[in-house]
């Protein structure tokens, strides 16, 4: 096997990066390292992702589709386009907050819905039992 020693890799003009035509592979155990940015237009495959020397990452920024599973936020999370949330939601603490114009849930919908039904058969019930105490008052 051949080992090169060099400084510096650049292209062939000597202007900028070369290409990795066919890519690139690290063994185990090492790492790329760098102060400059990783500009990639493809797909980031990682079995995690690990930042050093603070507790969040800076900024993620993509354009397109990106997908993220078992993401853990330790502090806030600000959404500031639309939030498609195809699978459960499950929101723990000591106060919600929601500030909208428009608010709709269905099984409330439901609820509120059977709830006033059965409210209005009470109210049929409870007017039915005052007629007959008025009948049976009147009526002797």
């Amino acid at each position: 096997m051949s080992e090169i020693r060099v400084n510096n890799i650049v292209n062939e003009a000597g202007t900028g990066a070369p290409q990795l035509t066919y890519g690139a592979s690290v063994p185990v155990g090492y790492g790329i390292t760098g102060a400059g940015d990783i500009n990639i237009t493809g797909t980031i495959s990682a079995s995690s992702v690990s930042v050093n020397g603070g507790s969040a990452i800076p900024g993620i920024n993509t354009s397109g589709t990106s997908e993220f599973t078992n993401v853990q936020v330790g502090g806030a999370l600000t959404v500031t386009g639309n939030a498609v949330i195809t699978g459960n939601l499950q929101v723990d603490g000591t106060q919600t907050i929601l500030n909208t114009t428009s608010l709709e849930i269905e099984d409330l919908k439901k609820k509120d819905k059977e709830n006033e039904l059965m409210a209005e058969k009470k109210v049929e019930k409870e007017d039915k039992r005052i007629e007959e105490i008025f009948n049976n008052l009147f009526q002797k």
